[in-house]
């Protein structure tokens, strides 16, 4: 069974999609850099309690 979607309602519903994907990134994005932070954080913890 086909849907049928009107073009000017497909045109919102992408740009929800592209939205939708923007922001996925930037939250991927930010919590990869906040893991790397994180791996950046205890390394140095471990220098400090191995001296």
């Amino acid at each position: 069974m086909a849907l049928i979607v009107p073009n000017e309602q497909k045109k919102i519903l992408l740009t929800y999609l592209w939205k939708i994907e923007k922001n996925r990134n930037f939250i991927l994005q930010s919590y990869a850099q906040v893991e790397k932070n994180i791996i950046k954080v205890l390394e140095e913890i471990n220098v400090e309690i191995s001296e």
